[in-house]
This record gives structure tokens, C-alpha cells and sequence, in this order.
């Protein structure tokens, strides 16, 4: 809540600011209060048309609230916009990769976008290697998947990321199996 006030200030201040709109949608997207927060990304992106971070938002939101297919311009346009954002490729390659629906889901795609991140990367990151895992196994390359997520889930232990490695670990068992990751990106 300290916050949403400190940035809905900010936009007051400076309502010409995309990065301010960007911000206080941010924020608001937290608080799941997506519509609200959408209005802050439109305006962020009417503000500075070569503004990626707001579109990669808006298609964050509409993959939260179920609509996929929605949100996949949105990623694009930023990608496009910023086409060596790590971030953003990881992210979108995940989605393109694991999406439970498979109008959504593009292996050739997710590859191409998880190759990339994993070469900006430069040194061995686990979520990139986790994420050109997915597209891996999502084009029948289950030999590399396995590699790369074996390789991913060992980076995220010695990090200390119990979590992400279990996760990791989960997909490795798969993956050894010839079989796919899928998940929902819906949040209820």
C-alpha cells in the first residue's frame, strides 16, 4: 500500500512519464488489480511507443487472467522493441514452451527465443538453461533437454535455490521419460 501511494505521487508529478505509469502498473498488478493496472501499461505505452516493459506487462496480466492468446502480441511487440531484453526472452520462451495450451505453445519458436536468452546469459544462468530445456523437449530434442535442465537444476542448488531446483529436478524426470512440461500461467 506505501507503494501505491509513493507512486501514484510519482505519476501525479510527472503524468508524462511512461516509466512513472509503468511503475505505479507494476505496483497495482501486485495488488492484483489488473484492470486498473492495464490502464497504467496502455498509458505507458501511448507515452513512449519504443517503451517495451509495459507490453511485456499487458501480456503478463492477460496470461494471468486466461487469455493466452491475448497476450502473445503483446510479447512480441516487446520483444520487438527490445529484442535482447533476457528477461523478457526467457519468460516468453517459457510460456511458448510449457503453455497448457496448445494453440499457445510453438517449440521452433521457444527455442530460437531460449537459445538467445541462454547466449546473452553468458555465464551458465539456471532459469535460462531451465527455459532452453523446456524448448528442447518441446521440439523432441529430450537427449539436449535433458542435459540442459540436469545442468540448470545443479546451478540452482549450488545457488541456494531450493526451490527452483526441485522444480528443476521434477522436469529432469520428465524430460528422461520423453515427456513434456506443461503448465498454466493463470493466476485465480
Amino acid at each position: 500500500e506505501a507503494a501505491l501511494n509513493y507512486s501514484r505521487e510519482a505519476v501525479q508529478l510527472n503524468p508524462k512519464s511512461p516509466f512513472s505509469h509503468n511503475n505505479l502498473g507494476l505496483v497495482l498488478m501486485g495488488l492484483g488489480r489488473f484492470d486498473e493496472a492495464m490502464g497504467q501499461f496502455s498509458e505507458a505505452a501511448k507515452l513512449d511507443a519504443n517503451y517495451a516493459p509495459p507490453r511485456f506487462q499487458m501480456g503478463r496480466i492477460l496470461l494471468q487472467q486466461g487469455h493466452d492468446a491475448e497476450a502473445m502480441p503483446h510479447f512480441h511487440e516487446a520483444l520487438r522493441i527490445e529484442p535482447d531484453n533476457l528477461q523478457m526472452l526467457t519468460y516468453i520462451a517459457h510460456v511458448l514452451a510449457a503453455d497448457e495450451n496448445p494453440q499457445i505453445r510453438n517449440g521452433a519458436e521457444a527455442f530460437v527465443l531460449a537459445t538467445k536468452a541462454s547466449q546473452l546469459a553468458g555465464q551458465a544462468q539456471p532459469v535460462a538453461l531451465d527455459t532452453l530445456a523446456m524448448a528442447c523437449a518441446e521440439t523432441g530434442r529430450f537427449d539436449e533437454a535433458v542435459q540442459h535442465e540436469r545442468e540448470a537444476a545443479s546451478l540452482a542448488r549450488a545457488a541456494g535455490q531450493k526451490d527452483d531446483a526441485t522444480i528443476m529436478q521434477q522436469r529432469l524426470e520428465l524430460y528422461q521419460k520423453h515427456q513434456l512440461w506443461r503448465e498454466s500461467f493463470r493466476k485465480i
